[in-house]
């Protein structure tokens, strides 16, 4: 039963016997302005604490399939593997993709990008598919998205000296990205 900002909610007990309501529901008190004010309080704690973790980067949600497959094969274009012992990294790159490709197309792109890195060549022997088997697990936590993507692309262009003049780098620089990358605006 839901009466405005309230609710009761009657069902059985875990073992046996139910719960049930008595009286009126219309006669039911107002909480006390004190303990409303504690759960505010509350209420206001744990959704700050808790903020950074929940923002999710919405520039890229409302983008079309092609322009996010664009979007990260422009980045991976530039974004080197690690080689060995890197997998943190290797595993971060699929959970930026999954975040807005959850679906083939972000497991290709993926692929594609794993099988550069000549370190990680025998993972790949006989048949086997690292990304397939860690994509079917699926991603979960890291806060990780095409934001992140586009930042450790923006980290690898720093570190490319051949960057300058292309199709990538043009786009780049009309994006909004590139003005707040290089004023040093903290990005999610």
């Amino acid at each position: 039963m839901l009466w405005g900002a309230q609710g009761v909610l009657c069902g059985a007990y875990k073992d046996k016997g139910e719960y049930v309501f008595h009286g009126d529901p219309n006669d039911v008190p107002e909480a006390p302005e004190w303990l409303l004010e504690r759960m505010r309080e509350q209420y206001r704690k744990v959704n700050q604490r808790d903020s950074a973790r929940k923002l999710r980067d919405t520039r890229y949600a409302n983008r079309s399939r092609e322009e996010k497959i664009a979007i990260a094969e422009s980045c991976l274009s530039v974004i080197e593997p690690r080689g060995a012992f890197s997998e943190r990294f290797w595993w971060e790159i699929g959970a930026m993709l999954h975040s807005e490709l959850p679906n083939q197309d972000g497991l290709k792109l993926w692929e594609q990008w794993s099988q550069k890195d000549a370190e990680y060549q025998d993972d790949w022997a006989d048949g086997k598919n690292p990304c397939a088997d860690r994509w079917a697990r699926g991603f979960s936590g890291g806060g990780l998205g095409f934001g992140s993507l586009i930042r450790e692309q923006m980290r690898s262009i720093q570190i490319a000296p051949d960057f300058k003049g292309t199709v990538l780098h043009s786009w780049w620089k009309r994006s909004s990205i590139a003005s707040e990358v290089q004023a040093g605006v903290p990005r999610a």
